[in-house]
């Protein structure tokens, strides 16, 4: 199945048996084409395809060894050796010429750090080395299209105001194996028309890939080498299956390493542990929980409709805010519950296990007043603000303000299809309102032309309230004393 993927670019009428193993995989070394991870002895490894059946297996030739036994996936080989050769180690080794800046020892941390900010630093090898002639120096290697022409203003100023040595100077340093990045190890082991790896997520011991198919039959290759080269990390998986939309999990694959699953995560001061097989958690989303509950004040009560192990919650409660945390997965909020007590918050988070809209239903109808509601579950929640539409008795005190995650597609302008989506729920108009009441936000590009976005709305109280009777010229109703939105045409 998965050498189908690397067989498309093949002509239709080439004839089975005169394609070898060479001619359907071009991957430098060769010697590649007979790791025991990549291509077990097993006879799917070694069979060629028809346009729609699979061949008879090849045997091998006098000049492809037979492949050593493979291992589990979930053991580790005695060196990375064993997986993938000493010649393909050997292959990694060569040399660059970089540009390097020189600059006194004392004040390499400094640049340093302005360089990389300017993300200028040489990636995958030592990238301050001493000066071959003065023990008072350093040199700070460049990328390799870098020069010192290209320093940005800032950085050209402190390299001014310091008197160090701005003209460029040619460097060969000597790579391989050991100083080159995971990335880069594996982009040069991989075969060359193959989607480029720049990163994965980790999860504490746990890193998680997102394979296409087309690096499936790599993935034992791929998990090794992320082992080798970080150390911390236990558990190598890849998402095999779209994210349920009701509990927001996915079935993974073990390609390396241990089969653990119970992990624990360190973010906004707080301690998360998990299973992560069983619950959500998203580790590129650190900065956006950081930044909603910054924007949250003092005294704020928050309810968290789909609030998972607590990335909202405990931090907002470390801050000393109220919060309601609810979730449908059983499994998220036991861990929540686990969290809670870890950190020490059992009086600023009250967790519930029911449905978002109950969740909601429930704290108005006990009267519980909330002053932000957080609803993080981008697949579906913008569907769920139905439950906002006349929910509130009239003397309700202040409207809370929804923070709403959601998709966006839209090619041209991705606030308006934003409010377009909340619009069509409301049935009603949302022009007009002021930024200090409707504001969308971008939170992260997630697929080509596909963005994760954040709907940030005070509710209305002529969506909010239900009506009261208001009898005035031309009969017209009103909301509490508020002008009503104007009501969207119904198609059909």
């Amino acid at each position: 199945m998965h050498l189908r993927l690397l067989l498309l670019r093949l002509p239709h009428s080439t004839s089975s048996t005169s394609i070898s193993s060479s001619s359907f995989l071009r991957v430098s070394p060769p010697s590649l084409l007979r790791h025991p991870v990549l291509f077990p002895t097993s006879p799917l490894f070694f069979s060629t395809l028809t346009p729609n059946t699979m061949s008879t297996p090849i045997p091998p030739t006098s000049t492809t060894p037979t492949p050593t036994p493979t291992y589990p996936p979930h053991l580790t080989p005695p060196s990375l050796i064993d997986t993938v050769g000493e010649e393909v180690l050997q292959s990694l080794s060569g040399e660059r010429r970089v540009v390097g800046v020189v600059v006194p020892k004392k004040l390499a941390g400094k640049f340093v750090s302005l360089l990389k900010k300017s993300n200028m630093m040489i990636l995958g090898t030592r990238s301050v080395i001493p000066h071959e002639e003065d023990e008072s120096l350093r040199v700070l290697l460049l990328k390799e299209d870098m020069d010192i022409a290209g320093l940005p203003e800032h950085i050209r100023k402190e390299v001014e105001s310091d008197g160090l040595q701005t003209l460029p100077q040619k460097h060969v340093i000597k790579v391989g194996y050991e100083t080159l990045s995971c990335p880069e190890v594996l982009n040069r082991l991989l075969p060359k028309d193959l989607e480029v790896i720049h990163s994965f997520e980790v999860i504490g011991h746990i890193a998680h890939f997102n394979l296409t198919p087309e690096l499936l039959p790599f993935k034992y290759l791929i998990g090794r080498i992320v082992l080798d080269k970080h150390k911390t990390l236990k558990t190598v998986i890849t998402k095999t299956s779209e994210i349920d939309t009701v509990f927001r999990t996915f079935s993974m694959e073990v390609i390396g390493g241990e089969e653990s699953f119970e992990t624990e995560v360190v973010e906004s001061g707080c301690k998360f542990r998990f299973d992560f097989s069983k619950v959500y958690w998203n580790s590129k989303l650190g900065t956006e929980h950081h930044r909603l509950v910054k924007s949250f004040k003092k005294g704020d009560v928050v309810a968290d409709m789909f609030g998972g192990v607590g990335p909202f919650a405990l931090p907002a409660a470390k801050r000393g805010l109220k919060v309601y945390s609810n979730d449908l997965n059983p499994n998220s909020i036991a861990s929540l519950r686990t969290n809670i007590s870890l950190n020490k918050l059992s009086d600023q988070v009250t967790p519930s296990c029911e449905d978002g809209r109950d969740f909601i239903r429930r704290l108005v109808g006990s009267r519980t007043h909330f002053d932000r509601v957080i609803m993080n579950l981008p697949a579906s929640a913008i569907t769920f603000i139905d439950v906002f539409k006349g929910l509130f008795p009239a003397d309700w005190g202040k409207m809370p303000t929804i923070h709403c995650y959601c998709f966006s597609k839209a090619v041209d302008d991705l606030e308006a299809d934003v409010i377009k989506q909340a619009e069509e729920i409301f049935s009603c108009s949302l022009q007009g309102l002021g930024k200090n009441v409707l504001s969308v936000s971008k939170v992260r590009n997630v697929a080509p032309l596909k963005w994760m976005m954040r709907l940030n709305l005070t509710l209305p109280r002529s969506i909010g309230c239900a009506p009261i009777e208001v009898k005035e010229a031309g009969g017209q109703r009103l909301g509490d004393g508020e002008p009503p939105l104007k009501r969207l045409k119904k198609s059909g």
